[in-house]
């Protein structure tokens, strides 16, 4: 991917992480208008026209410069705006051991700038230390944040103790009112369904649960290993940034205190992108567990091949891995799996809170109901795949900001959309800056079927 490219990738990057922070990922025009400039630089990034009206012509010191600029405005908003929304004082000014510990991030950023020789073994590790300590610290100081996240982990996970199916329990509707359920699904303070993960996800929040009291210590290892895998992807001063642009996004750690699954996809989204790029055995394996993950991240299956020309073997694999990790949960109780996992998705109730188009139009007049934002968001999801199929280019790099830009657009046009949600799509976008270095792609046919996409035949035109 050229690097004029990348840098527009960059920008969309930022532009969505300052729209989380407008308003940690809820409905604000200004949010919806950083979302816009986040969506049109994914394509035109996917199209390549950036790179193709410039000409190439930017090193490896424009990446950065822009990567380090960027992340500076991070670090700005990171210690001056609310931390998260159930500290005691959410303002950064009250805790100097918080504040202590960005500076010491921020100058281990810059020694990864001006020092790469020594970042991979010594920089970069230290501030993948640096952001556990701060995550640790978030946890330990929001104990009980109010969110059902939370709450149907822990009856999930005692169910599950005892012998019991997670996903037939009922849990405490927590909220003043049942506006968040569909209202078949609330009656008398308890909310009708199970855990709405996949089976993967609870085996990954077990042992934070067991072993710490709080699923979010195991949540913000995933995150900082899928990070660390990210920055080793190509282990150069990008990809290295680009994981600093996952860890430092501004509202990451009202991330890390609501308990949102996302770092558990961030993970496996980590790993696949690290084996692709260093062709190492465990790819398949790995796409096969970050679709197993979340129900949506079946979409990263669908557009693996734009990064592996032997991809029937590869799908082949994850597919059997996905199945192995779920199938076992379905046949204890199938009934309960489906409702919790599956039928639940469909009779969610749309939000107009929401962070999205759909939204937008809601909010200016337009009637929208829980049946139209699932027709509009499986549209979204489908002409939103086949452009990013036709445009992106055949490179590991190309997979990363497929798989971002299908999730984006699926997400501006859903019925619920949130700083969860778009979180991770910021870590795929990072993981497509990061790739970028290296671009490790499949021979040079699998590259010429890139250039015969219909924009590519335009421009030649």
């Amino acid at each position: 991917m050229p690097r004029e490219d990348v840098v527009v990738v960059i920008v969309g990057t930022l532009s969505l992480g300052y729209a989380l922070q407008v308003s940690s990922g809820f409905y604000h025009p200004i949010a919806l208008v950083l979302l816009t400039i986040a969506i049109g630089c994914a394509a035109l990034a996917l199209m390549g026209l950036p790179g193709r009206l410039v000409g190439d012509r930017a090193g490896e010191a424009a990446v950065v410069g822009v990567l380090a600029i960027g992340l500076t405005v991070n670090f700005v908003m990171l210690a001056t705006m609310p931390i998260a929304f159930y500290l005691g004082n959410p303002a950064p000014s009250a805790h100097p051991q918080f504040l202590a510990g960005l500076a010491v991030a921020f100058v281990l950023l810059t020694l990864i700038i001006v020092d790469p020789s020594r970042a991979p073994r010594g920089w970069f590790p230290l501030l993948l230390v640096t952001f556990a300590t701060l995550g640790v610290w978030t946890i330990r100081s929001s104990p009980n944040p109010h969110i059902d996240v939370i709450t149907v982990h822990r009856e999930a996970i005692a169910a599950f103790a005892s012998g019991q199916s997670p996903y037939s329990v009922t849990f405490e509707n927590i909220y003043a009112n049942s506006e968040f359920y569909s209202p078949e699904m609330v009656r008398e303070g308890r909310v009708l369904f199970g855990l709405p993960y996949p089976p993967l996800s609870l085996l990954m929040a077990i042992p934070g649960q067991a072993l710490l009291g709080d699923i979010r210590f195991a949540e913000l290892g995933a995150l900082v290993l899928g990070a660390m895998l990210i920055g080793y992807c190509t282990a150069t001063r990008v990809s290295m940034l680009s994981a600093a642009l996952v860890l430092f996004t501004p509202r990451v750690f009202f991330v890390v205190e609501q308990a949102w699954t996302e770092a558990f996809a961030v993970c496996w989204l980590g790993a696949t992108v690290f084996a692709l790029c260093q062709r190492v055995a465990g790819g398949p394996v790995a796409l096969g567990l970050l679709c197993a993950v979340k129900q949506h991240l079946i979409i990263a299956m669908a557009l693996y091949p734009i990064a592996d020309q032997s991809w029937r073997r590869a799908l082949l694999i994850a597919a059997s891995i996905a199945v192995l990790v779920t199938v076992p949960f379905a046949l204890w109780d199938p009934i309960g799996v489906f409702r919790s996992v599956v039928w639940l998705q469909f009779v969610e109730p749309f939000r107009l809170d929401s962070l999205s188009l759909l939204s937008f139009l809601a909010r200016s007049g337009l009637p929208i109901s829980t049946t139209t934002s699932t027709v509009a968001s499986l549209g979204a999801l489908i002409v939103s795949g086949l452009f990013a199929w036709r445009t992106a280019p055949r490179t590991s790099s190309g997979f990363a900001l497929a798989l971002g830009f299908v999730l984006l657009i699926l997400f501006a046009f859903g019925k619920k959309a949130f700083c969860n949600y778009y979180f991770f799509v910021i870590a795929a976008f990072a993981a497509s800056i990061a790739a970028s270095p290296k671009d490790v792609s499949s021979p040079a046919a699998w590259r010429t079927s890139a250039r015969r996409s219909f924009v590519h035949r335009a421009l030649q035109d």
